[in-house]
């Protein structure tokens, strides 16, 4: 199982608004970013609650029956998809779910960045892939919260897509 950080982030290296909102991302027309390829490639998702909530509140999931483990202290509540499982335990727990699910292959970090950061303090996310718009929020809430200790990275790979977005993949080093 490889657990990929993938997540869009200004040129200032920002996920969300101050107030977490990202409708900034809203502002780019449409074009072949990769994403679809991205999620076709994925067999789970792993994701905060503030995140989940957010992409639950846009209307219907959009990640079809894909397993997914929300970390959560609170019961999920609403229109939650058959396929969310609440996970309210450590990093290496949620993956066990995910695993028990049937899942082997690639599982998304979907966010936030608190969560990410658990993640990688734990040692277990293998590469953070960066989708860079071009746009400078100034302000927000960073890609990752508090990581502890620097974590060494290598470029894997920097493509260009349309609009000058940027994929930029780096794998997670051990120090």
């Amino acid at each position: 199982m490889r657990v990929r950080y993938h997540v869009a982030t200004s040129a200032d290296g920002f996920i969300a608004a101050t107030d977490g909102s990202y409708g900034w991302l809203n502002d780019f027309p449409e074009g072949e970013t990769g994403f679809d390829a991205f999620i076709a490639s994925i067999e789970g998702i792993v994701v905060g609650r503030t995140t989940f909530d957010q992409a639950l509140s846009v209307g219907e999931w959009h990640f079809g029956n894909t397993p997914c483990v929300v970390l959560s202290s609170r019961e999920l509540t609403g229109d939650v998809p058959a396929c969310a499982m609440r996970c309210d335990g450590t990093p290496e727990e949620a993956l066990a779910m995910l695993a028990s699910a049937g899942v082997q292959g690639d599982v998304w970090h979907f966010g936030g960045a608190k969560c990410a950061a658990s993640f990688l303090r734990a040692g277990l996310i293998d590469t953070i892939e960066f989708a860079v718009l071009p746009v400078v929020l100034g302000e927000g809430i960073s890609a990752l919260g508090s990581i502890g200790a620097p974590r060494r990275m290598k470029l894997l790979s920097h493509t260009v897509v349309d609009h000058g977005m940027q994929w930029v993949t780096y794998g997670v080093e051990e120090i």
